[in-house]
């Protein structure tokens, strides 16, 4: 394999929320975390891809029939099937350091060495996962699933670390401040809850958005701020004070607002939106 899979990767994912149908070329779009907009390379034939998880040299994205797929983007020529075994696949993230895939299925949660495309271990869960979030540290991965619990795994065992219970509902998507400290969770009652890791309780009272059908959370690169994106908006948090400071609306005409991230200098926030095998991309500036 080529030494893409060997360097560092700064992650972001493309949040709880299934993208529908999103092409190959579309995908390269995600890469929201260069510091300027990629281009769209063009990799082969169109893919369906549901989750999509991305850095600096690879791409993972999530597909029909329990497949996986990996492109090294250093060529964008190489890509490499992972067969899951499983009936389906949902959720993907990528470690910190990009060596680690973590993929849920049908089945519970599986990672995989994203050098040799060997999978090293696997769990059971018993409800849907739909989001999956790695710490800052690489050493728990988080996720969420439609029974509204929030289990963080041992990264090196894939034993259950502890469990986070709160929401009454299926939680869409979950975030990771960039110190560690903090998980946010973001609920289909359209409420986020903030955590404290090391207690593992929740801190305060949670989010109250005026939005409907949120999607997915993002924290901005110096944990400052916390974005939201739903149907037509994207809210943005003060984590510290649970005050809302700005909402932007997006314009987009897709049915479904896929992701949301920061641009690496937190100036601005970008949202993908996807509807009948389309993807728009936009940015929004951020007020000071």
């Amino acid at each position: 394999m080529g030494s893409a899979f060997g360097r560092g990767v700064g992650v972001l994912a493309a949040g709880g929320a299934a993208v529908t149908a999103i092409t190959v070329a579309a995908i390269l779009l995600l890469l929201s975390s260069q510091a300027q907009m990629p281009k769209a390379v063009a990799l082969g034939p169109a893919a369906e891809t549901t989750h999509a998880a991305f850095g600096h040299g690879l791409v993972v994205g999530i597909g029909p029939e329990g497949r996986a797929r990996l492109w090294d983007m250093g060529g964008h020529e190489a890509s490499y099937i992972i067969s899951t075994g499983a009936r389906s696949v949902g959720a993907v993230a990528l470690s910190p350091d990009g060596r680690i895939i973590a993929i849920s299925t049908a089945e519970g949660l599986q990672l995989w060495d994203a050098q040799t495309i060997r999978m090293l271990d696997d769990a059971p869960y018993p409800s849907e996962l739909t989001s999956l979030a790695f710490s800052p540290d690489g050493t728990t991965v988080a996720s969420a699933s439609v029974d509204g619990l929030v289990r963080v795994w041992d990264v090196a065992t894939l034993e259950r670390a502890y469990d986070l219970v709160d929401h009454t509902d299926a939680i869409w998507s979950l975030s990771y401040s960039p110190n560690g400290r903090t998980l946010a969770t973001l609920s289909a009652d359209d409420t986020i809850q903030l955590w404290d890791v090391r207690s593992r309780r929740p801190i305060g009272e949670p989010l109250l958005s005026e939005q409907i059908r949120l999607s997915a959370i993002a924290f901005g690169p110096d944990g400052t701020r916390l974005a939201a994106v739903g149907a037509g908006a994207v809210d943005v948090w003060d984590p510290a004070s649970h005050r809302l400071i700005q909402q932007i609306a997006t314009g987009l005409t897709g049915d479904t607002t896929a992701s949301v991230s920061f641009t690496p200098d937190g100036r601005q926030i970008r949202v993908t939106g996807s509807y009948d095998e389309t993807l728009q991309l936009k940015e929004f500036d951020l007020s000071a």
